[in-house]
Order: structure tokens, then C-alpha cells, then sequence
């Protein structure tokens, strides 16, 4: 349209219009390519993070796995009954999310004996004498180092976890000495 000197405007005919150059259309395509690169790269970073929580999720089940296993083997007043007569200790397998599946298989390696310290004769337990009317025992304190391997049943991951405690015992077991 043009103006014309009565103050009206003028419409040209189809064909005389003039050429656009299509910045408009170049510059929305590069726009449209921003947004589309900004969303692809959220969803990289937001895959990321949910694989990151799920890796931390599975390691914090597997360490209250292990430490639950380890627990009953700690708790025995013989570390050496646990093991079988194959000088092995049997898998084992939690149900973490209470499925009826098994979730996780634990391996326990044989508990290792790392050093025998005569019990202290500064502890109340093992006074001994006529005053302390406690009689005096002979007994030791066992170092004991255990190992436990963790794995997942649906992924394969694996974890492993390796525990150290000392347990009292009156007599020094056969794999110490």
C-alpha cells in the first residue's frame, strides 16, 4: 500500500508487491532451535540425576543388607560355626522392598582373624581376686575382619562392604592362632 497525496492509501496488485528477504523466518528457525537444544539438554541433565539418585538409592540398600547379614554373624558366639564343612559361609538373599522376590544376594567371605589381645585386666570384667569377687577367666579378645558382597539380582551391580569388630571369647578359635 501506498500513501497517496489525498491522504488515502493505494493497494498494488498481487504481482508488483515487493520481495521480502525472510529474516523473520531465519531468525524464529534459530529461535525454535535454542528452545529445542535448551529442552533436549534438561532431559540429558534430569536422566542423569534420576540414574545418580537410583545408583545411590541401590548402595544405601545393599549397606543395610550387608550390615543386617553381618549383624547375625557378629552376634554369634562363634564366628566359626557359620562356617560349613566346605570351609565356605551359604549366600544369602534380602527381600528389600518385601516382594516375595529376592532382591539382593549376599556373599559373605570367611571372617578373617586379624589379631588376638589378651583381655585387659583394667576392665571390670576381668577383676579378679578375693576383693572383686569375680574369678578370673582367661579369656581374649578376638580382632576380626568380615566381607560382604552385595549384589543386585534385576542389574547386576555389585557392592562390596568389609567390617571389622573385636569379640570376647574364652578360647582362642583354631584360625588365629
Amino acid at each position: 500500500m501506498r500513501p497517496q497525496p489525498n491522504g488515502r492509501h493505494q493497494q498494488q496488485p498481487l504481482g508488483s508487491q515487493p520481495h521480502q528477504r525472510g529474516a523473520t523466518l531465519i531468525v524464529s528457525v534459530i529461535v525454535l532451535m535454542l528452545i529445542t537444544m535448551t529442552v533436549v539438554s534438561a532431559f540429558r541433565v534430569s536422566k542423569s540425576h534420576t540414574q545418580a539418585v537410583a545408583n545411590m538409592q541401590f548402595k544405601d540398600e545393599a549397606l543395610a543388607a550387608a550390615n543386617l547379614i553381618m549383624e547375625d554373624v557378629i552376634s554369634l558366639p562363634n564366628i566359626e560355626t557359620i562356617i560349613s564343612s566346605g570351609g565356605t559361609i551359604p549366600v544369602r538373599y534380602v527381600d528389600i522392598n518385601r516382594d516375595g522376590v529376592n532382591d539382593l544376594q549376599i556373599a559373605l567371605a570367611v571372617p578373617r582373624c586379624i589379631r588376638v589381645d589378651p583381655s585387659s585386666s583394667s576392665s571390670d570384667e576381668n577383676l579378679s581376686g578375693v576383693e572383686s569377687n569375680v574369678a578370673n577367666t582367661g579369656q581374649s579378645y578376638v580382632l576380626w575382619e568380615i566381607q560382604a558382597d552385595v549384589t543386585d539380582a534385576a542389574t547386576g551391580a555389585n557392592v562390596s562392604v568389609v567390617q571389622g569388630f573385636r569379640q570376647l571369647v574364652g578360647t582362642i578359635p583354631a584360625s588365629c592362632i
